[in-house]
């Protein structure tokens, strides 16, 4: 009902400003119906986005980042999956994100600004460190850790950079599926 009211209020106010404009009213126009129609359907749509814009709790879940920085192994963020998944879960935490540099060998030298210490494939992307990840050996990737954090009733997540990495561009990797190197000769 408050919409079909608002419409009408809003017709009154167009007609006001299409007889200011014209000197005729669409009181007597054919299209009359055609335009209450039209405000109605745009009315009764708008009422239905303006519900559906917010989420009713933000989303919630365990970032590795907070805790290890970029040096978590994957025993310790399975240990902290476990613990959101027995304490956190019930309240709606539903995400466990590895983040940052989950790519980069640990060993000395190695820091979050350090060059040639990330672990890439033969074309360049990332993959995790075999040492930290020991399941990621064999080309196997994050496949156990997801699957063991889905088994915990969560979502998994990982950060990943955009762009091209420049451990990537300073070894000249091939692009995957194509004849092209990084380096522009």
């Amino acid at each position: 009902m408050l919409v079909c009211l608002k419409a009408v209020f809003e017709f009154q106010a167009l007609n006001r400003c299409f007889v200011a404009m014209t000197g005729h009213s669409w009181k007597n126009s054919s299209s009359l119906l055609l335009i209450v129609l039209f405000l109605l359907f745009f009315l009764v749509q708008g009422q239905g986005a303006e519900q559906a814009v917010h989420a009713s709790i933000p989303p919630r879940g365990w970032n590795s980042y907070d805790s290890f920085s970029w040096t978590i192994t994957e025993e310790q963020f399975l240990d902290n999956a476990r613990v959101v998944s027995h304490k956190l879960l019930q309240h709606g935490y539903q995400y466990v994100v590895v983040d940052y540099l989950w790519y980069r060998k640990f060993e000395p030298g190695a820091y979050t600004n350090s060059l040639g210490f990330d672990v890439i494939d033969e074309w360049g992307r990332p993959i995790p460190d075999p040492k930290r990840w020991p399941s990621s050996k064999g080309g196997q990737g994050f496949k156990s850790v997801a699957e063991n954090v889905h088994k915990m009733g969560l979502k998994f997540g990982i950060h990943v950079m955009r762009g091209i990495s420049t451990q990537a561009f300073n070894a000249n990797t091939p692009i995957m599926g194509s004849n092209v190197s990084y380096m522009i000769s």
